[in-house]
């Protein structure tokens, strides 16, 4: 038990240096105000949960087969997060699409991870030296429990939400019945008239295709080769190159059938396929 609380604990010491060396200087676009520090308090804790259930299961400092794998299950964990703070905290706030977030992840993330899984290994043999004692060898049960429970985990680390199909964000926002404008650029339903702000059409992954733009005279097409030309506006439009609906915490949540409402004040933001 000590023994795991240990590598737990100096899991975390190193991840979270891990965060600091890799993660933007910048806040998260999901609220403005959330830090690195805040980062860290999210997902160290469940780090330090993850590596102490598997040091109690597995013994890493007894089974060097249940150290390494240890080690990959800490790197993907690591390279897991450090995909989701660089969407929220630089992706968000340009004009990344969604085919090069990974590669600028997996590069950013070279440097910071090499250092630290070294670090975390190091770690590891330390303790390994400090019990005296001879790893045992691995019997076949053994090593299918630490297959069994390394692929149990490498599923809850799967955090991306992928959508199951193309879908569409419309931003609208609630006007009078005699108000006028583009006269195909409304929506009527319960909420009352709504007028069109911009439709944006994502696909499965979540990455932005293209929008049009609602103005007096009909809507105006923009593809995503013209969006990667002028951030400008998608800045001033406040439309995301990869979906997120975590920028609607504040907002009142309405689901009917496979259609969301998000309401705040007279904004509607309806997601839909």
């Amino acid at each position: 038990m000590k023994e795991s609380i240990k590598i737990s604990t100096l899991s975390v010491i190193i991840g979270a240096i891990q965060m600091i060396l890799f993660l933007p200087d910048t806040y998260s676009c999901i609220d403005a105000k959330s830090d690195v520090i805040t980062g860290i308090s999210i997902f160290m804790p469940r780090q330090f949960c993850m590596v102490f259930v598997y040091s109690i299961f597995c013994k890493p400092i007894k089974k060097p087969i249940a150290k390494y794998i240890l080690l990959l299950i800490v790197l993907a964990f690591w390279l897991y997060i450090n995909r989701i703070e660089f969407i929220h905290r630089k992706a968000c706030w340009s004009t990344y699409l969604e085919e090069e977030i990974n590669p600028a992840v997996v590069y950013g993330s070279v440097i910071p991870c090499g250092i630290c899984i070294y670090a975390f290994y190091r770690g590891l043999c330390y303790f390994t030296k400090k019990e005296k004692q001879k790893t045992p060898p691995a019997d076949k049960e053994t090593n299918q429990k630490i297959a069994k429970l390394s692929i149990i985990i490498g599923f809850l680390l799967i955090g991306c939400n992928t959508q199951k199909s193309d879908f569409k964000v419309i931003q609208t926002e609630i006007v009078s019945k005699d108000y006028q404008y583009n006269p195909n650029g409304f929506i009527e339903n319960n909420y009352g008239r709504l007028l069109i702000k911009t439709i944006s059409h994502y696909d499965k992954q979540g990455k932005l295709k293209g929008f049009f733009w609602n103005r007096a005279n009909g809507f105006l097409e923009y593809t995503s080769s013209e969006l990667k030309e002028d951030p400008a506006l998608l800045k001033s439009l406040d439309i995301d190159t990869i979906y997120s609906d975590k920028k609607y915490i504040g907002y009142i949540k309405e689901k009917k059938n496979d259609t969301v409402f998000y309401l705040s004040n007279n904004k509607i933001v309806i997601k839909t396929k």
